[in-house]
């Protein structure tokens, strides 16, 4: 067998189940109790048990063609959720209205029920939030900062559709397989940018190279992922935060170009920094290791771009001139790219850091002045995603 047919063997060895819920879908007792016309629910604040819910109707409408009601989800929802019940785009309205009710039934409580679908059982939805380019994170930090219950259900289905397979990883982390260890997540950026196993895997940068990454050097992500060493969450949160700003600031074009996926890892580094407070504590380690695994498959498909080492100087070398967050946020009012919605949320993002962790001597500041004046546009989409050509598709103000 050889290497890449051994690395995919693993991966697919170790994808998620739910046994449990599995159990619920073939246990006979359950079955006889099961209503079509309603749903079984076990309340309660025991976040830990299994729920089921039943509902009637053999087939999803496709979304856009009409609302799709609670009725029509079919199959077992419980917090450890059946796998093959997940991942469905086909399902993501059906899910919307689906939370939508259960904020219902919660008196409005949405906090609630996000902690309830987040949290609970041994294979929680948390785990899986990276899927997706972590929209799921991104999605749900909109809706804490925008205090919205809709919002929030949408993020939910998100979690739910999106819900990536190596969530098994954080439910149960593997062996470890690593051959050094750091506590600098930098580091393990460089020993990867230096391992000859992942070099000429992909012929161009894109997120579909995932796939191929896992299938083939699944172990090889794992060893460099299990390197790093933790030390408390929250300095892990700040270093993830810090170094997402350099990969992603550090790695533009001269022409104005910035790496679209390598950009992701900043946005959604925000997005748990929004989200810290309302995960719990004992949770926060998990959500850095989740964060780091993403942070790395995302680096590699990008075809591992080596990081210019004068990156840093490079910001700080930047001259303010009386400039400060409100001129930069006028600036970026009135930028060409103003009407991108990705532009804004890398403009805010060290806004966001230096509220966090601190001005270190303005060099969010200037990161987000540095940006305003080089940025012209988006790459690396690679073969980009079926259905949708980044050059016809997405914004340019040129064709204002």
């Amino acid at each position: 067998m050889s290497a890449s047919e051994e690395s995919s063997a693993k991966y697919e060895t170790q994808k998620p189940s739910c046994p449990r819920s599995q159990r619920l879908l073939n246990n006979s007792e359950h079955e006889s109790n099961s209503q079509a016309t309603g749903a079984l629910r076990s309340r309660g604040n025991n976040f830990g048990a299994c729920r089921r819910y039943v509902y009637p109707g053999q087939q999803l409408v496709t979304p856009g063609l009409e609302e799709l009601s609670r009725q029509q989800i079919v199959g077992a929802l419980v917090p450890c959720f059946h796998f093959q019940n997940l991942t469905r785009s086909s399902h993501t309205v059906a899910y919307v209205d689906f939370f939508d009710n259960e904020i219902k039934s919660h008196d409005g409580d949405w906090k609630a029920v996000m902690a309830e679908y987040l949290f609970s059982g041994p294979e929680p939805l948390l785990n899986g939030l990276v899927g997706g380019l972590g929209h799921p994170f991104i999605h749900l930090a909109y809706a804490w900062e925008l205090q919205s219950p809709t919002v929030a259900t949408e993020g939910l289905s998100l979690a739910c559709t999106e819900y990536i397979p190596l969530h098994s990883i954080i439910d149960r982390y593997p062996p470890d397989n690593s051959s050094y260890k750091t506590k600098n997540l930098a580091e393990v950026l460089n020993c990867v940018q230096k391992d000859d196993r992942l070099n000429d895997l992909f012929t161009s940068p894109g997120i579909t190279n995932i796939d191929t990454l896992l299938q083939t050097r699944y172990d090889v992500l794992l060893e460099h992922w299990n390197a790093w060493e933790g030390s408390s969450p929250l300095q892990q949160l700040e270093e993830c935060c810090d170094l997402s700003l350099l990969l992603g600031l550090g790695t533009g074009s001269e022409t104005g170009k910035f790496d679209f996926y390598l950009i992701h890892t900043i946005t959604v580094a925000q997005a748990i920094r929004v989200l810290w407070h309302f995960i719990p504590e004992e949770r926060h380690a998990a959500v850095m290791r989740q964060y780091a695994v993403f942070f790395l498959l995302v680096y590699i498909c990008q075809l591992k771009p080596v990081l210019p080492t004068e990156t840093i100087s490079v910001i700080d070398s930047v001259e303010l001139k009386g400039r400060d967050w409100s001129w930069v946020h006028q600036e970026a009012l009135n930028h060409r790219w103003a009407k991108d919605s990705h532009f804004f949320k890398v403009v805010r993002a060290p806004q966001v850091f230096e509220q966090t962790f601190g001005p270190k001597n303005n060099h969010y500041l200037k990161a987000s002045i540095k940006f305003l004046a080089e940025f012209d546009g988006w790459q690396g989409f690679g073969e980009g995603v079926a259905g949708f050509l980044p050059d016809r598709d997405g914004f340019h103000p040129d064709k204002e």
